[in-house]
């Protein structure tokens, strides 16, 4: 059920990324708000690993 949550819908995260152009929009279909789930974690940690690499968060490819 991607997108469909009462708390953030997806279309509000979508507009967030169009307000930040440079910013990265990850949609994790599983993981919902969960923080500990497995998705979320590795989303996390390959986003802090490419901030630790190039020192910021833009991604060559934007969705």
């Amino acid at each position: 059920m991607v997108g469909k949550t009462f708390l953030c819908p997806i279309e509000a995260g979508f507009k967030l990324h169009q307000a930040l152009p440079h910013a990265r929009w990850v949609v994790l279909p599983n993981a919902g708000h969960v923080s500990h789930h497995p998705e979320m974690i590795d989303a996390l940690v390959t986003a802090t690993d490419q901030f630790a690499l190039t020192q910021n968060f833009e991604s060559e490819q934007n969705d």
